[in-house]
């Protein structure tokens, strides 16, 4: 959308600086475990070795696997940390410049907000999310649910709100991907962009039309926006939170920055990546544009549809940002259980995802 002619707009691209953290981080783990592999070599296998007793090798060499990994995933996490630090200010002082920034008055985009629910409907929540000061935002109810008293939850909903409209899918193929595929790769939609919303979403008056203007002065094609755990109603809830409202931006506005910009050719995929990392979309709380969506052609079907989605709008060279500015609220798991599922789901999401890319890698070869 940004013309590359127009100065007076160039000054309003998201802050963007040469990606350092991640070559940083390969530096300081290499210096580390080069020191950490001598000295185990000197102090414990030399004298195994001397000792005639090679089998007990294995256990220090193992061991030195998850050292590695343990060094490597901590460096990280520092690294980010610092690099956040430095440069959080000039990330929040370029997104403000674009907020408030106005629109042309004839770009009038159309927006719908995709409520996927699945025996969750939460009803103050989408009547919140509808509240949009953008006038062109069209609510719509992706319902695989099959127990009746969501259904019928919903059936009151759309009869007390006559203009959201009332999608159902009731076979619930391929979960939340399937459920968003139903409607979106099925008949002719009127919208540019939309935003997937989960049951207990909670988004800010001004979000469509913040995340618009992000799209307007930035070539993009899927904002991810901030999210925060606000809705916690119990003391579980508020200790547990704040490790996450923290992680969450520190984690995205650096991967957001480092990831460099991809840009959309003809031909493809443009080689313009110069960041060593992605800012990977959450799944809800993200507005995707329809060129961006009709190019990847369906989300992909897996648990983590979310990811999934990312690599391949990434592969076909769209740009994937994040917005530090624009908020979306939703509650935390109300206890260890809960937050055990999550997490399960969330580990069990990504090693169906590595099983799959071995799959595909594996069916590609000669």
């Amino acid at each position: 959308m940004l013309n590359d002619n127009d100065s007076e707009l160039k000054k309003f691209h998201l802050f963007h600086s040469k990606p350092v953290f991640v070559p940083v981080i390969l530096i300081i783990w290499l210096f580390i475990m080069c020191l950490y592999e001598y000295l185990t070599y000197t102090d414990s296998i030399l004298p195994i070795l001397a000792k005639k007793q090679p089998l007990e090798v294995i256990l220090p060499i193992f061991n030195q696997l998850f050292v590695a990994l343990f060094f490597l995933l901590g460096i990280t996490n520092i690294i980010i940390a610092i690099r956040y630090a430095m440069i959080k200010d000039k990330v929040k002082e370029s997104e403000l410049a674009i907020l408030a920034k106005e629109t042309p008055a004839d770009w009038h985009p159309k927006v719908e907000l995709l409520y996927t629910t699945y025996n969750d409907f939460i009803p103050y929540a989408l009547a919140q999310c509808l509240k949009q000061t953008y006038d062109k935002t069209q609510g719509v109810i992706l319902d695989n649910s099959t127990d009746p008293k969501y259904i019928k939850m919903i059936d009151d909903f759309v009869i007390a709100h006559p203009n959201v409209k009332l999608v159902r899918d009731s076979q619930n193929k391929h979960a939340k991907a399937g459920n968003l595929n139903n409607y979106l790769c099925n008949g002719t939609h009127d919208y540019d962009y939309f935003v997937i919303l989960d049951s207990d979403e909670l988004l800010e008056n001004r979000f469509v039309e913040k995340c618009l203007k992000m799209f307007y002065y930035n070539d993009i094609g899927i904002l991810q926006c901030n999210h925060i755990s606000g809705q916690n109603h119990n003391s579980f809830m508020r200790t547990f939170s704040s490790s996450g409202n923290i992680f969450w931006p520190v984690q995205n506005v650096v991967r957001s920055v480092e990831g460099g910009w991809l840009n959309k050719t003809v031909s493809g995929v443009s080689v313009g990546q110069t960041g060593g990392a992605l800012c990977i979309e959450l799944g809800h709380g993200v507005m995707i544009s329809r060129e961006c969506f009709e190019d990847i052609g369906q989300m992909p079907y897996a648990v983590a549809e979310d990811l999934c989605t990312s690599i391949e709008a990434t592969l076909k060279g769209w740009n994937i940002k994040f917005a530090s500015q624009i908020y979306g609220n939703e509650a935390f798991p109300v206890n260890m259980a809960a937050l055990m599922i999550r997490s399960s789901k969330f580990c069990s999401a990504n090693f169906e995802f590595l099983k799959n890319i071995r799959r595909e890698s594996s069916s590609q070869r000669p």
